[in-house]
């Protein structure tokens, strides 16, 4: 319903809304699921002390061939030392930017907890206290970690979504090898976290890619109406493939050009800000066939604004003197889409 409205509003909605409101649903899932599961399952003597015998036993089958988070793999040496290494780069960041949680959240180990092959401690002296473990300051940490590096223009390059991943699952096996169940609306953050890195490095990727060429332009009210009442109808405009054949590339270029020249009337900003002029070299270029035209479109900063409200203005066919209103086909309309996308190839 607020997705509708917002679309109805022609107001977007904010960027992080998205992975937030899926993180609440899949944590209202889990939370229902685990519900049912516990109202069906009370595990017997649940805080049963196992004796250290099994514990090594246990932890043996598990290291070499249980699960770690969701994927399943082998946990060998290295990659537990791995793990080890990034648990010390989260409670030692944690020191130098919040030292009360540091103090807190972490603990120091014992003589034997360092001698202990099977917790397999590494060179660490501290550890997490998982039990309490206080989601925002994992996600302070992760955030700190994203970006990978910052060009000399501004451009920011974001760390890979399997590197930040890494530290959530060393958190997830250190967890499990102290037996310190980790909060439950831990999971339900973190991946909330991890699904809106993947959506800002994604959109990062794009925007290095396009800049929309003036993406604040205001839509006249009467071709924002168009606009609405066609998406509101019919809805998106569907894709097919052909062959181009020269009838097909001249048919392709005079709808370009009754594109840009609409703009030309009606968008004279855009006009001059997302049309180009055409050289001579280009002209002649019988590859490209610009046919008649004198200019093109910057299709790599194309405000689609600007071509639905293009569209907009062809949709109506004519309009009888009774008022009724005759629709261009579908198959016309279409062929804009097409021209535009042929034209950016």
């Amino acid at each position: 319903a607020i997705k509708w409205g917002s679309r109805c509003a022609g107001e977007p909605l904010p960027p992080d809304y998205h992975g937030e409101i899926n993180s609440f649903l899949q944590s209202h899932t889990i939370e229902r699921k685990q519900t049912q599961i516990d109202a069906h399952h009370q595990i017997i003597n649940a805080g049963i002390e196992i004796a250290p015998e099994h514990r090594k036993d246990i932890f043996e089958t598990e290291r070499k061939s249980g699960t770690i988070g969701i994927e399943k793999k082998r946990t060998g040496k290295k990659t537990m030392q791995e793990y080890r290494n990034r648990i010390a780069q989260i409670y030692k960041w944690w020191e130098l930017h919040y030292e009360e949680y540091y103090e807190n959240g972490t603990r120091p180990l014992s003589k034997k907890e360092k001698d202990d092959e099977e917790k397999f401690h590494h060179n660490n002296t501290r550890d997490i206290i998982y039990s309490g473990l206080n989601v925002r300051m994992v996600k302070a940490f992760l955030s700190s970690k994203k970006k990978k590096r910052i060009e000399a223009d501004g451009t920011v390059t974001l760390t890979s979504f399997s590197t930040i991943k890494k530290y959530n699952e060393a958190i997830k096996w250190g967890s499990r090898c102290a037996g310190e169940p980790l909060p439950p609306d831990y999971h339900g953050e973190i991946n909330s976290f991890l699904q809106s890195h993947t959506i800002e490095r994604k959109q990062t990727q794009i925007d290095a890619h396009h800049q929309i060429i003036n993406a604040g332009i205001e839509i006249a009210p009467e071709h924002r109406k168009d606009i609405f009442e066609t998406e509101r109808k019919s809805g998106t405009i569907g894709i097919e493939k052909k062959r181009t054949g020269k009838k097909t590339m001249q048919e392709y270029r005079n709808r370009i050009a009754q594109i840009y020249k609409w703009w030309e009337l009606h968008y004279e900003e855009y006009y001059e800000n997302g049309t180009r002029p055409l050289s001579k070299k280009e002209k002649d270029d019988e590859e490209k066939f610009h046919h008649n035209n004198t200019r093109d479109i910057i299709y790599s900063g194309l405000n689609v604004r600007m071509v639905k409200a293009f569209l907009s203005s062809k949709k109506k066919k004519r309009i009888e003197a009774d008022g009724t209103v005759t629709l261009t086909s579908f198959s016309t309309i279409k062929k804009y889409n097409e021209a535009i996308k042929w034209g950016s190839r």
